[in-house]
């Protein structure tokens, strides 16, 4: 399987480290930050690594505009490849609309209201997809 690599701040990698555990426990994946992005030039292969980015950040979209990576950005923008609409705040936590490749899919996060949790699932969301699993299987895996 091809390398996957997932271009965050550091204060969000735990939270997608968490909830790849439940959706992907097999996969590998790495986490750059900004001040390291350089780095991964040299190491990765550009034609068999998939970077995973947040669009809705200029700096993101900027650092990973010129590598040549296979590359899947989310986010709340609609020019995102993934990204989440209609999210609605309850009592007992947040669901919104996964929209990906003209689909749209449910989902439901059990925890408080927190944009940073949705980018989280999001980006989780990417490397699932890159590594076989379907939206709404990862939906159902996902109720957090």
């Amino acid at each position: 399987m091809s390398e996957i690599i997932i271009f965050t701040e550091k204060n969000n990698m735990p939270g997608i480290k968490e909830i790849l555990k439940t959706l992907t426990p097999d996969v590998e994946v790495d986490f750059i930050w900004q001040d390291n992005i350089d780095k991964i030039k040299n190491r990765y292969a550009s034609g068999e690594t998939h970077l995973i980015f947040n669009n809705d950040y200029l700096e993101s979209r900027e650092a990973c505009k010129f590598l040549e990576f296979k590359k899947a950005s989310f986010g709340f923008s609609d020019r995102a490849d993934f990204f989440a609409s209609d999210q609605m705040k309850t009592e007992d936590g947040i669901s919104f609309k996964l929209n990906y490749k003209g689909n749209c899919v449910p989902f439901w996060i059990k925890s408080p209201f927190d944009n940073e949790k949705i980018y989280n699932v999001l980006a989780a969301v990417c490397v699932a997809v890159i590594s076989g699993l379907n939206v709404v299987e990862i939906s159902e895996r996902i109720r957090i």
